[in-house]
């Protein structure tokens, strides 16, 4: 009897062993991106730094093209009932999905962890973090829209090295920092506007407009502000022919303005600071707070993505996520992200290490987003949000690229928003 005893806790122990061992599997969870080029190299880096770190948690980490295409393709993910647990969104996102009940609430996983928590992040980057009470978004990638300008352009022309502050400046500065050559042919501009509605939000908030309405998120982009300030890019581009537009997507145009202004073709650029990884060592430029309204103030959103975890995943999916968001903001992390890609470190801590100490006292240009925060302003949340913004931008092409009256354009245009 004795015996037979012992037996049994021996196979009892064995059980529970391999129960357990099955309980111990690890939890796979599927983190979807927008993040290209080396930003994407980093990106794996640091997952696979994560995945080497512990053995509970393993984060597959899948392309899936640009922020559009990615947010099309969680659009579809969740009509299927298969979103994938982590997903990195533009900063609209919390705007774009919150009202539709897509994203987990992580309130309580900000209350409950003794770390991360809402005072372990730079003040300004959690603007666009809520919807309605709910914080659904723990910013990962971040940025805000910078000037660009050629030092030795600015010298050649008279103006000195410091930036243009106003954006009546920066017509006046354009026109002198513009070479013809001797057929009348522009063989330098002095600036290239980014028809992006993201990187036009500074010109049109900084002039008392907005393309969406901050409290009900209906469209708002067809005010005599916004056509003023597109009148404006537009003079410069058709009538003083001292800026310089790129056909294509928002994206490859921003790609051809980016080449340009590393092969000196044009003065003054705005885009977001993520773009420093990819602009050329020897160019002697620097960063400024993008410019403001005479009348104005200094004004910018919010950029680059945020982490967001999906609302159909599993409690366990939930928590496996929240580990690796807790790793992907630690201060090492950041640090090194900031480094590699020019995004701003999102934790506090990330500011007091020696190595960003050391790289703001090196490369000042990748310090000027994290100056700027002060004046981040949030996106306007809106289910119809991209709708506004693609309408909008078609809008700004038309404008521009046909030389068409701006207000009679945003009239028209704004009537096929929803539609």
């Amino acid at each position: 009897m004795r015996l037979r005893k012992v037996l049994i806790a021996v196979l009892l122990c064995a059980f529970l062993a391999g129960t357990q061992s099955v309980l111990a599997a690890p939890v796979t969870i599927e983190l979807w991106h927008a993040m290209g080029g080396v930003n994407g190299e980093t990106l794996q880096t640091i997952v696979n730094a994560f995945n080497e770190s512990q053995s509970d948690v393993i984060v597959d980490l899948q392309f899936q093209g640009s922020y559009y295409d990615l947010q099309q393709k969680f659009m579809a993910s969740l009509a299927a009932r298969k979103p994938p647990a982590l997903i990195q969104l533009p900063i609209e996102g919390t705007g774009v999905f919150g009202p539709t009940g897509a994203l987990a609430d992580l309130s309580e996983y900000l209350e409950k962890d003794p770390v991360v928590n809402y005072d372990y992040f730079q003040p300004g980057l959690l603007v666009d973090s809520r919807y309605q009470g709910k914080f659904l978004a723990i910013p990962f990638n971040r940025s805000n829209p910078v000037l660009f300008y050629n030092v030795d352009h600015f010298v050649e022309a008279g103006l000195g090295t410091e930036p243009p502050e106003t954006w009546e400046e920066v017509v006046a500065y354009s026109k002198k920092l513009t070479i013809t050559d001797k057929d009348g042919r522009v063989t330098r501009h002095g600036f290239s506007p980014n028809l992006h509605w993201w990187t036009l939000m500074p010109m049109i908030w900084s002039n008392g407009g907005n393309i969406a309405d901050p409290e009900t998120g209906a469209p708002r982009f067809d005010s005599p502000e916004v056509a003023e300030v597109m009148a404006l890019i537009s003079d410069m581009v058709n009538v003083d022919r001292t800026a310089k537009i790129y056909a294509g997507t928002v994206f490859s145009a921003s790609n051809r303005a980016m080449e340009d202004f590393n092969q000196g073709k044009i003065s003054m650029w705005i885009n977001s600071i993520g773009s420093l990884g990819g602009l050329s060592k020897d160019l002697n430029f620097r960063t400024a707070f993008v410019p403001r309204f005479k009348a104005g103030e200094y004004v910018v959103p919010n950029g680059g993505g945020s982490l967001f975890v999906a609302d159909q995943a599993t409690k366990e999916q939930k928590d496996a996520a929240w580990e690796v968001i807790k790793y992907f903001v630690g201060p090492e992390q950041q640090s090194y992200w900031s480094r590699s890609t020019g995004y701003m470190p999102t934790c506090l801590a990330a500011l007091e290490t020696e190595e960003m100490k050391q790289f703001y006292a090196e490369k000042p240009n990748y310090k000027t987003a994290v100056d700027q925060l002060k004046h981040a302003q949030g996106i306007p949340s809106s289910e119809v949000f991209l709708d506004i913004i693609n309408v909008f931008e078609s809008a700004v092409q038309e404008i521009v690229i046909s030389q068409a009256d701006p207000a009679e354009v945003l009239t028209e245009a704004i009537k096929r928003v929803g539609r």
